[in-house]
């Protein structure tokens, strides 16, 4: 009994599946020029659209302190550790944030390709056309060129940096680790102008590694900069004193045995100066292991490939364009089809019914 309302329920599905698949192909004619039509017009948007130029560089740079080694040499010369501890703000991807702040970004914007009359930011402004949407509001009409310098740069300005530092992020620039695996990254710049691809990729590199590096190692820097001052001032003192005291020696030449008094500059002056020495010796080796602190901190930073002008062009994939709009406007006029044939076939059995009832 089961199986024969299963029969029952299954038989108008495939009535319906049939009469679908017969109305489909008795209007092949359509789908096909539909699907002609979706061909040409991919093949003429694939024709539009300009060559582009993409410059990519890879680069390992790691952020981890080489404290082993330099703790083991500076136990050797008798001196600190000078380990740094705390937390690493540039472990892990961090890193890739770094290269997409908005801080880098413009710093590289603003920077002047060589051979080139203007800053990057305003080739990029002139190559996407977004001052001729600018022109024609109120606002941003006066907002174009850039200038030089940030300091000078005006609220609305400031305003449109924004908005091309999402720009660039969001569809021109890609940042990441090409293998998940290896600890190297890559850096790309995608856009239809060869210097812009090319300057930015390069330019946000040197700015990104030089702050990377600069906040590594300004802690280190700091206190190895002020035991130098230490240390010279030091020097310059004993130099003092030793000169002093061969001063003090001269004008007690012939000296009477009997009038000690007169030993007491230079007894002064040799005490100053074994007291400056002795002082001298100290700082100088919290020098030598300031120095050291400084290599442990400073970070592993390699370019392993870099882009070369000029670069690749790369132009659109016709054929991909052609097949891809032919069999989506296939496969959409195909569901259209079948939507109406499902609504008709839904009219036509509520008929059925009402006209029975």
């Amino acid at each position: 009994m089961t199986d024969h309302n299963e029969e029952i329920s299954i038989a108008p599905v495939v009535v319906f599946l049939q009469r679908a698949i017969r109305h489909l192909l008795q209007r092949w004619i359509l789908i096909l020029s539909v699907a002609i039509i979706g061909g040409t017009i991919s093949f003429f948007y694939a024709s539009s659209k300009r060559q582009t130029y993409t410059a990519t560089l890879t680069f390992m740079l790691s952020s981890e302190s080489r404290g082993s080694a330099f703790s083991s040499m500076a136990s050797l010369l008798g001196l600190g550790g000078g380990s740094s501890g705390g937390s690493d703000l540039f472990a892990g991807d961090n890193i890739l944030t770094l290269f997409t702040s908005r801080n880098m970004i413009q710093k590289a914007l603003f920077r002047q390709p060589p051979g080139n009359k203007d800053i990057l930011v305003n080739i990029f402004v002139k190559e996407t056309g977004l001052n001729e949407d600018w022109v024609e509001e109120p606002r941003t009409k006066n907002a174009f060129p850039f200038p030089k310098d940030t300091a000078k740069l005006t609220g609305v300005q400031d305003s449109l940096i924004r908005d091309i530092h999402g720009l660039i992020v969001s569809q021109y620039l890609q940042v990441g680790r090409p293998n998940k695996g290896l600890s190297y990254y890559g850096l790309n710049t995608t856009s239809t102008n060869e210097t812009f691809s090319y300057y930015l990729t390069t330019f946000l590199m040197d700015e990104t590694s030089a702050f990377f590096i600069e906040t590594k190692t300004r802690l280190a820097k700091q206190n190895l900069e002020m035991v130098q001052r230490e240390a010279d001032s030091l020097r310059r003192l004993l130099g003092h004193t030793i000169t002093a005291t061969a001063a003090s020696v001269d004008r007690t030449y012939n000296l009477n045995p009997a009038l000690q008094v007169q030993r007491a500059p230079i007894q002064r002056s040799q005490v100053n100066t074994a007291f400056l020495t002795a002082v001298y010796n100290e700082v100088a080796q919290n020098v030598i292991g300031a120095k050291l602190n400084l290599q442990k901190e400073m970070p592993l930073y390699q370019i392993i490939d870099s882009p070369t002008l000029p670069l690749k062009a790369s132009f659109p994939n016709v054929v991909k364009y052609v097949f891809a709009g032919f069999f989506l406007f296939a496969f959409l006029t195909i569901v259209i089809l079948l939507l109406r044939f499902l609504l008709k076939s839904f009219k036509v059995n509520n008929t059925l019914s009402s006209s029975n009832s």
